[in-house]
Formats: structure tokens, C-alpha cells, sequence
């Protein structure tokens, strides 16, 4: 019911979405109209249109291992389909971050997967997600569940590598301290670095993504989980277990990695106190059991300085067991259903608030530059007007005085254009001479021709040039 509820939520906002989106356009086709559009307000629209029609209501889980965090990730989306589609067992179950969404222009759902060995290449995170080559492909098969449930195993899966690649890797620090006398000679380590789940989910299609986080050494180990990834979601669920508290680690991983984003997300933070059925007591009192889930919770909002009606004391096993067995009253006793109205009903308002103030924001500014070139060309055409209307009483003096000067242009332009013809004419004709006077060949015939004229006459240079030979040949001859 409660998924119906958020279904519903998810649908409306997706819808006016979409109505914001047709407003943007309409505008920027207004822009185009008038020719007022300019580059940077081309930017800022495709920008806001882009932002709109890509925008997801990201909702991350975080927790430290067995809290129950993928149990609960299960009973509040994947219930419908009666199993558990994510792994979900006793002991350390999502190895890597994990990101579940609905692709539109995917062919068919998949699973991919990121290998470990990519954490030694240079690119960021960001930049492998638009690059598939590297990543692992397994179709999903929504029409078959044990399908799905076999391929999504593979999210769980680690392999032994030496301590030196551990330590190439980042994932084995040798300076942490240690129960062990000696260091390791193999390493456990998760099989995949990050997974990418496209599954058509009825909220997932609404634009609802879910960010899966294996605990506090994978938020330690890959910065753009905790300084992108995190920092994006509009809601952080943040898993406790009742029968522990807040441990070490949970303190350590609510102080370095949570507790900084709350000032931006004041009601998109919530805790999440879960496996409260190990406090069913049955040779207790149903007021003690109340008591005791209060007073953990009281301890839970005391520790963490966080707002008791943040805190959600829930049962995931047996709200997962409920929904697949239809049974009402395990149902409500597992409190599934607050957390589902709070994610349904604050969640969404805050994101529509979000968005609102971003696109509204850049709009405005927009409108201002829009306004002010507007009010301008107002300005310049009114001044126009106001020397028209000067001359409305002398306008026909003024016309003919206009058509005298044209009329004396146009005669100067008519005969400049004559005079431009005729020199044009004998400037062929000169340059058509200048061509053959310098013809190569026709240049050296001339040359040989007045060179042998020059020897053949009796003249003072001939006279010299023959003397010359002559002397020559008597000199040659004794």
C-alpha cells in the first residue's frame, strides 16, 4: 500500500517535472521569436532541460555490515516480486557500492560490473561509467526471478590476492594496527569495485535510484563515493541494529561521512534502528518490548545528536515476511510503514523543492538579462519614434529634398561607374601588351637577335671586338 503511495508521489512529480520543462521551452522559443537568444542563454536552458530530464530522487543506504541494510533495501522495493532479489544473508553481504535505477534507453535490463583492477587506472569513477569497455555485461532476464537473483549474486563476490596487490589496490593498509603477529600472506577483497543494477523497478521507471554502500571501508577507500556520490543523494538511510546500538565503527562512519551533510538535508537524513524483532521478548510484556525499542532510540538520538523523529525503529526480515506472505499484522508490527511514509511524502517534497529553487534561480537570471535587453531596444526604438514624429510636419520638404540628393548620387555612382568601365577596358588592353613584351621566349629571341646586329656593324664597339680577335689570332699564330 505504501508503495502505491510512493508510486503515486513519484508519478505527480514526474508530471510536473515535465510541465516545467515545457514552460522552459516555451520560453526559449519565445527567445528565438524575438532574436534575443544568446549563446549563454542557450547554455543555461539545455543546462536547466538536461537537469530536469535527467534528474532521480537518489536515496542511499549506508550502514556498516550486518545491519540489515540490503534486507531493507528488499522489503521496501523488491517485495513484490516474493524472494529476495539482493542478496541478503547472515554475515558481510554487498561487497561494492551498488547503484540500482532504470535506464530508458537501455535494450534490456543488465547488471555491470566494474572489475577491482580498475582502481590502478587514472580515470575517476565518473569517467569509467560512460566508458563500457571496461565493465562486465550480464543481461537480466526480469521475466525469470531465479534468473535475477543468480546474476545480482555476483555483487557478493571476493577473491585472494597477495599482500602486495592488496596494498597496490588500497585495500590493505599495513600500517593499521592488528590482532595478527604477522601480516597476511592473502588478502580477502571484494570481486568488483562498483555495480550498476538496470532494473524496470515501477518506482525505478518514476525516477527513484537507490545507492547501495558496503560499509565504512568501501566510503574510506573510494573518495568519490563519499565526496560525489553521497553528498548527491536527496536522502541518506542511515542502518543501525537495535541489539547493538551505535557501535565504534557506526559512530566513526556517522561522524566522517554523514553527520557533515545534514545541514543540507534536514529532513532527507533519517536513521534507521533496525532488527527491532530481536527485542521481541516473548517472555516479556509487549509494554517492555515498547520500552525497550524507546529507550534505544533515545540513546540512538542522544549519540548521534539527531532528532528522535528522525529515527525509525523497524523489523526489514519481518516486514519483507509480511508483504510476501500477506500477513497484515507481522506487517505493521515490523513499522515498515512510517519509514515508507516519510520517504514517500517529506522525501519527494524536499526534492521538488530542490529543483524548484535551482531552475527558478537560473530563470530568473535569465529574465533579468532578458529584461534588461528588452527595456533597451525599447529605449532605441522610442527614441526613433520621437524623431519621426519631429519631422511628421515637414515630411514632405524633407522627401524631396531626400530624392534630389539620391537622384544627384545616383548620377555621381553612374558615372563613376562609366569612368571605371573605360579604364578597366584600356587596362586589358595594357596588360594584354605588358604580357607579351615579357614573353620569356619572345625576350631571348630579341636579345640573340641584337646581339648578332651588334657584331655584324663596323661601329667603334665592332671595330674593337674584331681588332680584338684578330690581335688574338696573330699572338695565336707566332
Amino acid at each position: 500500500m505504501e508503495n502505491l503511495q510512493l508510486e503515486k508521489r513519484l508519478q505527480a512529480y514526474t508530471q510536473w517535472k515535465q510541465t516545467l520543462a515545457t514552460t522552459v521551452g516555451q520560453y526559449r522559443a519565445w527567445l528565438h521569436k524575438y532574436k534575443l537568444s544568446t549563446e549563454q542563454s542557450e547554455q543555461r536552458i539545455n543546462s536547466c532541460l538536461h537537469s530536469l530530464d535527467g534528474d532521480r530522487l537518489r536515496v542511499a543506504f549506508t550502514a556498516e555490515f550486518s545491519r540489515g541494510k540490503t534486507e531493507l533495501i528488499n522489503a521496501i522495493f523488491f517485495s513484490d516480486y516474493g524472494r529476495r532479489l539482493l542478496p541478503s544473508t547472515p554475515g558481510r553481504t554487498t561487497m561494492c557500492p551498488t547503484e540500482l535505477f532504470h535506464d530508458p534507453h537501455a535494450e534490456r535490463p543488465y547488471l555491470r560490473l566494474l572489475p577491482i583492477e580498475s582502481r590502478l587506472l587514472e580515470e575517476s569513477l565518473g569517467d569509467l561509467k560512460n566508458d563500457p569497455a571496461h565493465w562486465v555485461n550480464y543481461p537480466l532476464d526480469v521475466e525469470s526471478a531465479e534468473q535475477v537473483e543468480d546474476c545480482l549474486r555476483e555483487v557478493i563476490k571476493t577473491r585472494k590476492v597477495s599482500l602486495g596487490e592488496a596494498v597496490r589496490l588500497g585495500l590493505y593498509d599495513p600500517r593499521q594496527p592488528t590482532t595478527r603477529e604477522k601480516p597476511p600472506q592473502f588478502v580477502e577483497i571484494p570481486k568488483w569495485r562498483h555495480a550498476l543494477i538496470n532494473f524496470p523497478h515501477p518506482l525505478l521507471k518514476r525516477g527513484l535510484s537507490i545507492l547501495d554502500t558496503p560499509g565504512l571501508n568501501a566510503l574510506g577507500s573510494e573518495p568519490e563515493l563519499t565526496l560525489k556520490m553521497l553528498p548527491s543523494a536527496q536522502a541518506v538511510v542511515f542502518v543501525l541494529a537495535a541489539d547493538t546500538g551505535v557501535t565504534r565503527t557506526d559512530l566513526e562512519m556517522w561522524q566522517n561521512h554523514i553527520k557533515g551533510f545534514r545541514s543540507s538535508r534536514q529532513r532527507g537524513l533519517m536513521v534507521v534502528l533496525n532488527k527491532v524483532d530481536t527485542l521481541w521478548d516473548e517472555l516479556s510484556t509487549q509494554e517492555r518490548i515498547d520500552q525497550a525499542i524507546m529507550t534505544q532510540c533515545r540513546d540512538t538520538s542522544r549519540i548521534l545528536g539527531i532528532d528522535r523523529k528522525a529515527i525509525f525503529p523497524v523489523s526489514a526480515q519481518k516486514a519483507l515476511l509480511g508483504k510476501v506472505n500477506g500477513d497484515q499484522a507481522l506487517l505493521e508490527r515490523s513499522a515498515i510503514g512510517v519509514l515508507e511514509r516519510y520517504l514517500s511524502e517529506d522525501i519527494l517534497n524536499a526534492r521538488r523543492e530542490i529543483v524548484q529553487d535551482r531552475v527558478t534561480s537560473d530563470i530568473n537570471q535569465m529574465l533579468e538579462s532578458t529584461l534588461s535587453i528588452v527595456g533597451t531596444k525599447y529605449k532605441s526604438v522610442d527614441k526613433q519614434l520621437q524623431d519621426l514624429r519631429k519631422l511628421s510636419g515637414r515630411s514632405q520638404d524633407v522627401i524631396e529634398h531626400m530624392l534630389a540628393k539620391t537622384r544627384e548620387e545616383q548620377a555621381g555612382y553612374l558615372k563613376n561607374v562609366n569612368d571605371f568601365q573605360t579604364s578597366r577596358k584600356i587596362f586589358k588592353q595594357q596588360s594584354a601588351k605588358l604580357r607579351a613584351t615579357i614573353n620569356l621566349r619572345r625576350l631571348e629571341k630579341a636579345i640573340d637577335n641584337t646581339r648578332n646586329s651588334m657584331e655584324g656593324n663596323w661601329t667603334t664597339h665592332g671595330l674593337k671586338i674584331k681588332g680584338t680577335s684578330k690581335n688574338s689570332a696573330v699572338i695565336v699564330r707566332s
